[in-house]
């Protein structure tokens, strides 16, 4: 994922914890650090929806819900809808194989050009910073 991240030239920000670390790749736009997810040493990845609400096009919630559903698209991984204003995780273990690992990567990949697409976003001075 990491190897991915940085392909995609995505800056990685890792974190510390009291008790554990994070890396969280971030997509640097004009007005904004977006992060997407978050990979935690505790091996969940953790979806920040809370923050995107903020983040032009996932302010509008069918776009963080065309996000779940790609995500459910994974065997076993199941993200409910209405956890778009939080930040929900699974376990990274679902992501073990090629083929899940490619379904995640192509979500986030989509979801990193849709932010691309709109160039720095909606101006509204928010940003998706964790």
């Amino acid at each position: 994922m990491i190897g991915w991240a940085r392909q995609n030239s995505l800056d990685l920000e890792y974190g510390r914890g009291a008790e554990y670390g994070s890396c969280t790749p971030r997509l640097l736009t004009n007005n904004a650090r977006v992060a997407l997810f978050t990979m935690w040493t505790n091996a969940r990845v953790e979806m920040p929806f809370q923050y995107l609400m903020n983040v032009a096009p996932f302010d509008e919630e069918g776009n963080r819900l065309e996000i779940v559903r790609r995500l459910n698209g994974i065997p076993r991984l199941s993200i409910l809808e209405n956890a778009i204003r939080r930040r929900p995780g699974f376990d990274m273990l679902l992501l073990r194989s090629e083929a899940e690992l490619l379904a995640f990567q192509q979500a986030m990949q989509h979801a990193f050009d849709q932010i691309r697409h709109l160039g720095s976003g909606r101006e509204n001075g928010s940003s998706a910073c964790l």
